[in-house]
């Protein structure tokens, strides 16, 4: 299948999946030599999310604080011959690993956050995300402002 996202496109895309900080409607994009994505009209405005084509489907992705997938229409619009070097904020592919946990460690910090708070702490369980855990047993502990813990879990 060929890609179509490639350095010149120039395209307007629309959320389909309306999620803050996605694409603008009627806002012309370029895909940037780098792969990031940069408005055409204000190029040094920060766009915060990239552009993601699958088979035949387009997908935009908030890369603030880690966001799933979005589904987007794209419109093509043109090429351009000398596209932007881009803002270096190019889509990165990241590799999942499983690890083992004994769950000591994620039992005590849940019953930090139970201290604080226990349905937060049996939320916290059920999202089972190590990296949120810590974050509110953190702040759980005044050892992390809310807007620190805020920013970690989304």
């Amino acid at each position: 299948m060929t890609t179509l996202m490639t350095p010149g496109l120039q395209f307007y895309a629309e959320q389909i999946d309306s999620l803050k900080g996605g694409p603008q409607r009627n806002e012309l994009y370029v895909v940037c030599k780098d792969g990031s994505i940069q408005s055409t009209y204000e190029p040094t405005r920060p766009i915060g999310w990239e552009l993601i084509e699958d088979g035949d489907e387009w997908f935009y992705r908030v890369t603030h604080m880690n966001h799933p997938r979005k589904r987007c229409m794209v419109m093509y619009h043109s090429r351009v011959e000398d596209p932007p070097s881009g803002n270096g904020h190019k889509p990165q592919k990241a590799e999942i690993t499983e690890q083992k946990d004994t769950g000591d460690e994620v039992s005590s910090k849940l019953a930090k956050i139970a201290k604080f708070d226990p349905l937060l702490a049996q939320c916290a369980a059920i999202v089972d995300n190590p990296v949120q855990t810590d974050a509110m047993a953190k702040f759980a502990e005044g050892k992390m402002s809310y807007a620190e813990m805020r920013g970690l879990c989304g």
